[in-house]
């Protein structure tokens, strides 16, 4: 149930940053017009809601793995706690041998340690999956043009008749130009 909550709150975040650069893309490639309608605080304001938004995104990201790896961590370790414990009972009833029980101890160990690479190895693979799949978003994206032969405007259509009436030019630094 955790890789499915990481997947998807990893997702909702790489789509969150992507919507926000996105918000300052648009503002930043539209400066003049941000400029000449003096929006320039509002734009910040919306790339900061979208930045804020991503960072609660972030935030309950790291929650989960926090909780997941700490469960994680919790339940291997309580593996090798139970290997001492039974195995001190064996041994402390004479029906174990020490050495037999530090080989089972290392056996135990071995298993927990490659149980926890697992988690992280695990957690790795869905973040490279979730980052991946905003790759494969637009590489399966339908064009909303036709790729080949495209729209064509007939020649008829491109007649017309322009007239200029009234028509004055000058440049400010220069009016008698």
């Amino acid at each position: 149930m955790s890789d499915k909550f990481e997947y998807l709150y990893h997702c909702l975040n790489v789509l969150q940053v992507a919507k926000a650069t996105s918000v300052a893309d648009e503002a930043l490639s539209n400066i003049r017009t941000v400029r000449a309608f003096a929006m320039e605080t509002k734009e910040c304001e919306l790339y900061g809601e979208e930045l804020d938004a991503a960072s609660h995104l972030n935030l309950n990201l790291g929650l989960g793995i926090g909780f997941f790896q700490g469960v994680a961590n919790f339940a291997l370790n309580g593996i090798v706690l139970s290997v001492l414990y039974g195995g001190g009972y064996l041994v402390a009833c004479k029906e174990m041998k020490g050495g037999d029980l530090m080989s089972f101890l290392v056996a135990a160990q071995t298993v927990q340690r490659s149980l926890a690479s697992m988690s992280v190895l695990f957690g790795q693979a869905v973040r490279g999956i979730s980052a991946g799949a905003r790759v494969f978003e637009y590489i399966l994206k339908e064009p909303t043009m036709s790729i080949t032969g495209g729209k064509i405007i007939p020649y008829h259509s491109l007649l017309a008749n322009v007239e200029f009436k009234n028509v004055t030019f000058s440049y400010p630094t220069r009016p008698g130009q």
